[in-house]
């Protein structure tokens, strides 16, 4: 294990531990981008963008019903 993906994993655990404490969870598809973040596959500016996209279009789903 290398020290970025280390601390990155780290990262990820802290946020998740933080949201728990909050009462709050993931959902699956933010729980995949996370992973990709640790894996290195992703930036957490991409994963941003993603999750943003994916709220852009949930709203518009919402509005036009």
């Amino acid at each position: 294990m290398d020290e970025e993906y280390a601390k990155r994993k780290k990262a990820a655990e802290a946020a998740l531990a933080n949201l728990r404490l909050e009462g709050l969870e993931l959902d699956n598809y933010s729980k995949e981008l996370m992973e990709k973040v640790v894996n290195g596959e992703i930036t957490t500016d991409q994963m941003r963008e993603e999750l943003d996209k994916r709220s852009e279009e949930h709203t518009s789903e919402l509005q036009s019903h």
